[in-house]
């Protein structure tokens, strides 16, 4: 039988992993200056520049005309847009263009979930022009773009404003509660909550922490549940992953901070599958493709896993690391720097400086376990 064609758009290799186990052949459409990737995984690659929309869509169509690929994907947010506008041109069912859009834009999800039991977060755009009449009407406040990634770029109560002259940002109120992630694969419209995750974020809003929660209180489950389905329901999102970010406050209230038409990062999908054998990463590409998925609801904890970073704010040449100090509880480990690479310090979630994902009877013991042996290893930076 021959194989099914899928041509995805942009990277997250993981899970163009998954689909080729999953016994499906694979077009590349990636950023001709990022085409040093792996041959074997890909049956086809075609370097293009994302700036030339018009070019992307003509040669997509052309590759169908020719191989006749029936899925599109997209796995990351940077190139979701136009993976929508192609799946579009070829009749093939993805993500709307108006849930990619609402999800990316923190001020359009803002506006969108206006009305609703959600819109509970005041926020305003913010300029350097405008900043002496918005800045009154807050307390405690972030700052942070439109739209941006990892953790970057977000200011506190900033005591400078000089960023705000590279262009508009939003400010919130800052919220002071309890922070989760939550993993949601969506089928026609259902969602379907899969994990429930506490972060554990340091004062720079970086994420030094994740523990998959997987016995939280009915009551507590069911009022996230409701939360979820409000949201994705408010941006139209029918069928795929989402990953949301959320804070609970006095009596169980909840406000959003934002989602992602993506799967989470930092390890919790790989979490996921380690607590409950549910197979997350395969199940995403399902969900992607509009092919059902394993039923959701016979997911039972197998163990409890929880992940902690090594954030480091020293600078300098790293000169070594030790790992021996780590016990039988760690799952996996990993440092991200090799001897001789210089660091720069920890200020994002993009130069943490690794991690260890630990198990435990219980998530806070996982969570204790990892933090633990996180913090045995020996590591010596030089200036």
């Amino acid at each position: 039988m021959k194989k099914q064609i899928v041509l995805v758009v942009g990277g997250m290799k993981i899970l163009h992993k998954t689909i080729k186990e999953m016994g499906f052949d694979i077009i590349l459409l990636q950023d001709k200056n990022k085409l040093t990737v792996s041959s074997e995984l890909y049956n086809l690659i075609i370097g293009v520049d994302f700036s030339m929309t018009e070019e992307i869509l003509k040669t997509a169509v052309y590759i169908k005309e020719i191989f006749n690929y029936s899925f599109v994907g997209a796995f990351g947010e940077l190139h979701q847009e136009m993976a929508s506008m192609i799946a579009d041109k070829t009749n093939i069912k993805f993500i709307n263009l108006e849930s990619i859009k609402k999800s990316r834009n923190k001020y359009e999800l803002r506006t969108t979930l206006e009305g609703t039991v959600l819109g509970n977060v005041q926020y305003d755009l913010i300029t350097s022009r405008n900043k002496n009449d918005i800045l009154p009407k807050y307390n405690k406040y972030i700052i942070k773009p439109v739209n941006s990634w990892g953790s970057s770029d977000i200011y506190k109560n900033p005591n400078n404003f000089d960023f705000l002259d590279k262009g508009i940002w939003l400010i919130e109120e800052f919220i002071d509660g309890e922070e989760f992630s939550i993993e949601t694969l969506s089928q026609h419209g259902q969602h379907h909550i899969i994990s429930i995750t506490k972060k554990i974020v340091n004062n720079d809003f970086v994420e030094i922490g994740h523990m998959p929660l997987f016995q939280v209180p009915s009551e507590l489950r069911l009022k996230i549940t409701k939360s979820v389905e409000v949201l994705l329901d408010q941006i139209k999102f029918t069928d795929g992953v989402t990953h949301t970010e959320l804070e609970i406050v006095d009596n169980n209230k909840i406000k959003i901070i934002e989602t992602h038409t993506r799967m989470g990062g930092d390890y919790i999908p790989e979490m996921i599958e380690y607590s409950t054998g549910y197979g997350f990463k395969k199940n995403v590409v399902k969900s992607t493709f509009r092919i059902k998925i394993d039923n959701p609801r016979l997911i039972t904890v197998q163990k409890h896993v929880a992940i902690w970073f090594i954030c480091i704010s020293r600078k300098g040449i790293l000169k070594e690391y030790c790992l021996k100090n780590l016990d039988s509880s760690v799952i996996k480990s990993e440092i991200f720097y090799s001897v001789g690479d210089y660091f720069g310090g920890t200020n994002s979630s993009f130069n943490r400086f690794g991690y260890v994902i630990a198990e435990g009877k219980t998530a806070k013991e996982a969570l204790g376990n990892a933090k633990r042996n996180a913090e045995s290893i020996l590591i010596r930076i030089e200036e």
